[in-house]
């Protein structure tokens, strides 16, 4: 008998053996003679969006793979995210090639490092040991919350963090370890004395996190109660919502219990139904239900679910628990329940003109249908048409050829060049334009404003703060204005300093002309001065200017960098400075000015910290760069990891020793 029980599909002649493929060594780019750098920069930047968002952060960043790559990478690294970067963490290697790179390192803040090394066991357990001395003690809410964040990776670690925070009474870092891990969960729901000192809202984050907690809790009958927002020890009404909003399976529980729904306000009840879509067509098939909620709770529904917002306008009872503002809210949210009100004269008599601008703001195609219905443009508030122009061209030019819609010509020039260039071709909206704002429009665009400066016509429009404006954002346009004498003729000395200290060029042309230089005075040199070493040094080798210089000058001029503290004290007027303006110059203390002032202006090594431009550091007695950045990660922990990142650095030369022994 044959051992094939069914038919055959193919022929029953016997099949030669397939042949083994011959194996190339060749690699496919030589095969083609491709590089994977001939390819464009636009496909290889499309390909590296396929790497993890670590890839272009630390040591082992691709911008480190050659100058092309680095040029890619650059390009996508700037839109790097930290949410990016921490679900692209997986395991300890990561973290220490995203905390090597230096600039990294200093981007982040206290909770976004804490949250980096989460994903080290090792690491996280070291720095546990330093946080108590890195605290001083604290009891701050927002400090226990990012040091909670350690715990969040690995149970050990958050176990033992919790058995310090019940010993140091840390409601905050056990509801948090709480709510990241269902075993300390329980356990905290097992330990009344210690469900009696958390706040109903920790209970509510717990609970929120885990469904089992959430029933486990709401079988406690001893614990439910109503009671003020922040009750200890309580399972109120707003951790029952609370509950209900993070967890369809409690929402419909609370709907089915008498003693549960009856604890709820309208709110509360409006917020779970905004929550699920399948509660808020429950409540619209339920009069009970419906008859609780007034137009806010509507609304608050409405506004997250749209068939509920339609539904409510089929229904008069409905509508007319609405107000002015809730019909905003409902409008805002949706462009089709906008065209409906601003449709319907009944519910558009009900709204204030603020509101309905507000409304309309929000949707371009319901801006557009008001612009071309000239009963509706009435009821549009001048001041407050600002959403209408931010993201649509059209609708701002739309808006200008409206006259009196548009009271804030400046903004909306901003936002929109051609808008810019409409208002100064314009004549009506050119001479409706209030003073200075003529500069205010230009200085972003110094190729409109090259234009305008060009027609001698327009120079009397400028006044000195406009000229000022536009010289300031644009060398060629500040060396025009210092060119023409009827431009330049009205202004001060104070707006020659300003113009001076923008550009270098301007800077030179200002110190080189006797008319400008006699009107300077020793303060507006200084400010130019300050601005660019080479200017600093035209002002010393004219005695002219040097001598209008007193030691507040002198003192401002040399905190500008070492080189320009070396003009300084190289100069005959060094002897007017006293330790105060040394103290300025160097950022030192008074009391240490005359020991360190001299090596710290000697030595390159030492960094020279600008006094006007930087007030995160200065330099120390030891001539170290202290670096005292508000919200960073502290230098005792910066060390830590230095250590920690070395340590493991070794471990792996000495594994890899071993492997090749």
């Amino acid at each position: 008998m044959s051992k094939r029980s069914g038919p055959q599909k193919f022929s029953e002649k016997k099949q030669p053996p397939l042949k083994k493929a011959k194996t190339s060594t060749q690699s496919p780019f030589e095969t083609t003679s491709i590089s994977i750098n001939d390819l464009p920069n636009e496909v290889l930047v499309e390909v590296m969006k396929f790497l993890p968002a670590y890839s272009f952060v630390g040591q082992q960043s691709t911008q480190q793979v050659s100058s092309l790559w680095n040029a890619s990478a650059k390009s996508l690294h700037s839109r790097v995210t930290f949410a990016e970067l921490i679900a692209s963490c997986h395991n300890e290697q990561d973290v220490i090639n995203i905390l090597k790179d230096e600039a990294t390192f200093d981007s982040l803040s206290l909770a976004e490092f804490l949250e980096i090394v989460s994903f080290h066991p090792q690491l996280t357990a070291t720095l546990l040991e330093d946080l108590p001395a890195f605290y001083e003690g604290s009891l701050s809410f927002e400090k226990n919350r990012d040091r909670a964040v350690l715990g969040k990776r690995d149970i050990n670690v958050a176990w033992k963090m919790y058995e310090e925070a019940v010993q140091e009474k840390r409601g905050i870092i056990i509801t948090e370890l709480a709510s990241y891990h269902l075993d300390i969960a329980i356990r905290v729901l097992n330990e009344p004395n210690i469900v009696e000192k958390l706040y109903s809202g920790d209970l509510g984050a717990i609970a929120s996190s885990h469904l089992e907690i959430a029933k486990q809790m709401l079988n406690h009958p001893s614990l439910r109660r109503r009671a003020r927002l922040h009750a200890p020890g309580v399972i109120n009404e707003y951790v029952v919502a609370q509950m209900g909003e993070a967890h369809l399976e409690i929402a419909q529980l609370i709907l089915n219990t008498p003693d549960l729904l009856n604890m709820l306000t309208s709110d509360l009840l409006a917020n779970i139904a905004a929550a699920h879509p399948s509660i808020a067509v429950t409540i619209l098939k339920t009069p009970a239900l419906l008859d609780m909620l007034n137009g806010k709770d509507l609304a608050t529904i409405g506004c997250k679910n749209f068939d509920f917002a339609k539904a409510i306008f089929t229904n008069q009872n409905l509508i007319d628990k609405l107000d002015s503002q809730n019909l905003h809210d409902l409008g805002k949210a949706h462009k089709e329940i906008a065209f409906l009100i601003i449709g319907n004269p009944n519910l558009l008599e009900r709204m204030g003109n603020f509101l309905f601008t507000h409304m309309v703001g929000n949707h371009a195609d319901v801006i557009r249908h008001v612009l071309a219905t000239p009963s509706l443009v009435t009821r549009l508030h001048p001041h407050e048409i600002g959403p209408m122009w931010e993201n649509d061209e059209g609708i701002a030019l739309e808006l200008l050829r409206t006259q009196g819609l548009c009271p804030n010509k400046v903004s909306i020039a901003h936002k929109h060049k051609r808008c810019a260039s409409f208002i100064i071709n314009d004549p009506s909206l050119l001479s409706s334009l209030a003073r200075y704002d003529l500069g205010e429009i230009l200085r972003p665009y110094p190729d409109l404003a090259k234009a305008f400066l060009s027609n001698q016509a327009n120079w009397d429009m400028l006044d000195t703060r406009s000229l000022v404006m536009i010289a300031q954002h644009n060398e060629d346009n500040a060396n025009y204005i210092l060119s023409n004498p009827e431009l330049y003729e009205e202004l001060e000395a104070e707006e020659l300093a300003q113009i001076g200290s923008s550009f270098l060029a301007s800077a030179v042309l200002i110190l080189k002309n006797e008319q400008f230089a006699e009107l300077l005075s020793g303060a507006e040199l200084a400010t130019i001065g300050h601005a660019f070493h080479e200017a600093a040094k035209i002002i010393f080798t004219t005695e002219s200017l040097a001598t209008k210089l007193d030691a507040d000058d002198l003192a401002k001029l040399g905190s500008k960098s070492r080189e320009n503290a070396q003009l300084v004290m190289a100069s005959p007027y060094a002897d007017k400075l006293s330790t105060k303006h040394l103290e300025t110059m160097s950022g030192l203390p008074q009391r240490v000015v005359p020991f360190f002032f001299k090596q710290a202006l000697e030595n390159p090594e030492i960094k020279w910290v600008d006094s006007d431009t930087s007030r995160r550091g200065r330099i120390d007695c030891q001539g170290k760069f202290v670096d005292i950045k508000k919200g960073k990660v502290g230098k005792i922990v910066k060390q830590k990891i230095a250590e920690l990142i070395k340590s493991e650095s070794t471990q792996k030369v000495r594994r890899s020793k071993r492997l090749e022994c």
